[in-house]
């Protein structure tokens, strides 16, 4: 995750919630963005993401651009996509080659362009 990228979205949009569900790893929750905006759950059952996607507007993948994440594939894209959100990413190869012609998933450069993408 691209946490300097998350920050910014959170300081351009103070009056919107970011809710990071999942583990966090290879960082150290002392390097965690902090913010009144920002909610870190942690890790969560798979059964229960459904009940909290169900209530978020867009899905946000701000995934770091870096050699660990130039060949992934993230599952989450489809998954998001099946709950019928629209998904904003980071431009992150498999993301743009198989999904990036679909009109409710958006590719963003920076916290700009994830706000506008997030308010389409």
């Amino acid at each position: 995750m691209d946490l300097g990228l998350l920050a910014e979205m959170a300081r351009l949009r103070p009056d919107w919630a970011f809710v990071m569900v999942g583990p966090v790893v290879k960082v150290s929750e002392n390097d965690l963005p902090r913010a009144a905006n920002i909610h870190w759950l942690g890790r969560k059952d798979y059964a229960e993401l459904p009940a909290y996607a169900a209530k978020w507007d867009v899905a946000l993948m701000p995934f770091a651009r870096n050699a660990s994440t130039e060949f992934i594939s993230p599952t989450k894209t489809p998954e998001y996509m099946a709950s019928g959100l629209p998904v904003v990413s980071t431009p992150i190869r498999d993301v743009v080659a198989g999904y990036g012609d679909i009109a409710s998933v958006r590719i963003a450069e920076d916290a700009a362009g994830f706000v506008a993408a997030s308010e389409t």
